[in-house]
């Protein structure tokens, strides 16, 4: 993922849609995690199959 305009930052409303697009569930946080990248954010879901799931949005290795 990444940014639409460079000079603005990923929304966690854009974040939210991508992984609601991705993943059956509900989000219980977003969290930027702004050393592993500008626009990284860990959002934490639980699936409607009862897993839990971390899962790492626009972040670097």
């Amino acid at each position: 993922m990444s940014r639409t305009k460079p000079d603005q930052p990923l929304r966690k409303s854009t974040i939210m849609g991508r992984v609601k697009d991705q993943f059956a569930g509900r989000i219980l946080s977003i969290e930027p995690q702004t050393d592993r990248g500008q626009d990284c954010h860990v959002v934490k879901l639980m699936g409607d199959d009862g897993e839990f799931r971390i899962i790492h949005v626009a972040c670097n290795d």
